[in-house]
């Protein structure tokens, strides 16, 4: 459903990562969270803090491009490890995988 989503998209969207268990997929606008081949769909929440306090100083302003993070490999689309983080244990329940 996703695949077609973006097929129908004319290229702005594609499919930039996923949780396989949760079955959800997250569709990203290319021209601003792909950069050089590299998703950036993650939040770098130190920055992202830093970003409200100048806010709230001096009135700053920002945007989401302000504080991305690279997507983990594990998390993008069609990774082997279709979004399961490496370093956390994953539970079988019910004989299903």
């Amino acid at each position: 459903f996703a695949k077609a989503l973006v097929g129908g998209a004319e290229g702005v969207y594609g499919i930039a990562a996923e949780h396989k268990h949760s079955c959800c997929v997250l569709l990203a606008n290319k021209e601003k969270f792909l950069r050089e081949g590299k998703w950036f769909t993650w939040i770098d929440y130190t920055r992202f803090n830093e970003l409200v306090g100048n806010f709230y100083r001096n009135g700053e302003g920002f945007t989401s491009l302000d504080y991305l993070a690279e997507t983990p490999k594990w998390a993008v689309f069609g990774a082997e490890e279709e979004g399961f983080d490496p370093v956390e244990l994953r539970h079988f329940r019910n004989g299903k995988g």
